[in-house]
């Protein structure tokens, strides 16, 4: 039918010339167009006197422009392209010019082929050198990675503010313009981000530039308010990043069941989905409805086999890489958790050692129709890089906190492991409230202390959650079960024995209220308590001042 379109077109041109009606106008210059393979455009230069241009595709009128350039798109069934130009002008002064030469293109898109990552997870507020990198050296390796014209889309997958002198008293904000500074283009919501109550988060996605505000998206497509499936209200499920002129989803997740990880009464109005139909349903809308070429997850933990069920998506559901968080372990391909999908593709999987040790970068590479070719994944350590210039004139700003931190309170002549700090801290406890016990959870002990002078940043290290400590009583009875089910779990005072313990008598104890209400101390569950509103941190921080 097009075809026919032409010739009768050309067959009227014709009869106007046999006519007479063109005896005093001049044929227009035929276009000369070309293809560029950079923005996948035909290009032509304007032929004077022409005031309109169309675009015949496979003899299809496809356009009919003003313009002097015309936007490819490709078809999948298409495999073939023959692309022409005829130049119009005043029909009364200048006859449609010949078409132009012709472009031929099959159906391989000329586009770039790889999209590149780098993932950084559990910094835990290392905002400066501390013992483990700060976030500036990641800021040195995005410049050298850089530095060759490659681009790199930059995610921060979850625990990121929480942990650090510096970054818990400004709750994350030197944190959240190094990411800025650094133009991240996804945070994804980490067990951690509930430390400080998730409003203290929100803030940061309120549009007031006063207290701060993040420029990239924060992702928690299974965060969702308690007994609902409604997304809490800042959180955003995905987001869209174009580089190298490839079209980008990224999913982001919480890891499931990690509410466990959180002080009960900062998660109590939200729960965490089951992630992987969650993330099958957004990558089906990625690619069918925003036209993605590839769908990424970043979830806020790692699981095996959640890992390898979110592979098994099939179709405008598959994935394309999986980002992890939260265990901080560093696993990559050499560890063999990469995962196969339905299709028999191969596709990475990565994490990192938390608090800036490690950094980690995937390359995807692409066939012509955007399917997943190869990979290659890859762990920098960040101690290798410079600071960049643009992190270190915000560590400058912050100067006057960052010594603060460093303000010394004590020394040790021997180094403190994590075991012996626990003891300590109970210890510290009972001077204070002259309790008969004292319970720490094991994993509240963040950090070690090495021989030497104490600081006030070092304490921060080993007790960065804001934990209060609770008084309460517990019968023998119920003191000898909690202990006998979850003595590898807790440091108790030193002169505590199990063995003596007398079922009939009542013990006052001091416990921090992430032990007191989780679910897990069932011996806890509906007794009275009062709430000292002391931070478990201040009190060490007191006792390291009066016997260190």
């Amino acid at each position: 039918m097009k075809k026919l379109f032409i010739k009768i077109n050309l067959l009227l041109f014709s009869l106007i010339l046999i006519t007479g009606c063109y005896e005093q106008t001049t044929r227009l210059d035929a276009p000369n167009i070309y293809f560029d393979e950079e923005t996948y455009y035909i290009y032509w230069e304007a032929v004077p006197h022409a005031t309109s241009y169309e675009v015949y595709v496979n003899d299809e009128l496809k356009a009919t422009l003003g313009s002097t350039k015309f936007p490819m798109t490709y078809d999948q069934d298409v495999t073939y392209y023959e692309i022409k130009v005829v130049a119009y002008g005043s029909l009364s002064l200048y006859q449609p010019s010949n078409f132009s030469n012709i472009i031929y293109l099959g159906s391989k898109i000329s586009k770039a082929s790889t999209s590149n990552f780098l993932m950084i997870n559990d910094t835990h507020g290392a905002f400066i050198d501390d013992g483990t990198p700060g976030i500036g050296r990641v800021g040195g390796l995005l410049e050298e990675l850089t530095s060759t014209g490659d681009d790199y889309i930059k995610i921060a997958n979850g625990d990121i503010f929480q942990g650090s002198y510096i970054s818990n008293v400004l709750y994350g904000l030197p944190l959240v313009e190094a990411l800025n500074a650094l133009e991240f283009d996804a945070l994804v919501l980490g067990n951690h981000e509930f430390d400080w109550g998730l409003d203290q988060i929100a803030i940061y996605k309120d549009g007031n530039l006063e207290n701060g505000e993040l420029n990239c998206p924060i992702l928690g497509a299974n965060v969702v308010y308690k007994n609902t499936t409604e997304i809490v209200d800042f959180l955003e499920p995905f987001t869209i990043v174009e580089s190298e002129g490839i079209k980008i989803g990224i999913i982001g997740v919480m890891g499931y069941g990690l509410e466990s990880s959180i002080l009960s009464s900062n998660v109590v109005q939200y729960q965490f989905l089951y992630p992987v139909d969650i993330v099958g349903e957004y990558a089906s809308d990625l690619r069918l409805n925003y036209h993605c070429d590839s769908v990424v997850v970043a979830i806020h933990g790692f699981s095996q086999s959640i890992n390898e069920e979110m592979a098994n998506l099939s179709g405008s559901s598959k994935i394309d890489a999986i980002f992890c968080g939260h265990t901080h372990q560093k696993l990559g391909s050499s560890d063999g958790v990469d995962v196969m999908r339905s299709d028999g593709v191969t596709i990475p999987v990565i994490q990192n050692y938390s608090q800036n040790v490690t950094a980690a970068t995937i390359s995807l590479n692409y066939d012509d129709n955007y399917g997943l070719d190869s990979f290659t994944s890859k762990h920098y350590y960040s101690r290798n890089y410079q600071v960049s210039d643009v992190i270190q004139k915000i560590i400058n700003k912050y100067q006057s906190y960052i010594n603060e931190g460093n303000r010394v309170i004590g020394a040790t002549e021997k180094y403190l492991s994590k075991q012996s700090l626990g003891q300590m801290i109970t210890e510290a406890m009972i001077e204070v409230y002259q309790t008969d016990v004292a319970i720490f959870n094991t994993g509240g002990v963040r950090d070690t202390i090495s021989a030497g002078n104490i600081t006030l940043s070092n304490i921060y290290n080993v007790l960065p959650f804001s934990n209060f400590i609770y008084i309460t009583k517990l019968s023998g009875k119920d003191l000898a079960s909690l202990y006998a089910s979850n003595k590898n779990f807790l440091y108790v005072n030193n002169d505590f024995d199990y063995y003596s313990l007398d079922y009939s008598k009542t013990y006052k104890i001091a416990v921090i209220d992430y032990v007191f209400t989780s679910p897990y101390y069932k011996e806890f569950k509906s007794i009275e308590y009062t709430n000292t509103n002391d931070l478990i941190r201040d009190i060490f921080a007191n006792y390291i001042e009066k016997y260190y």
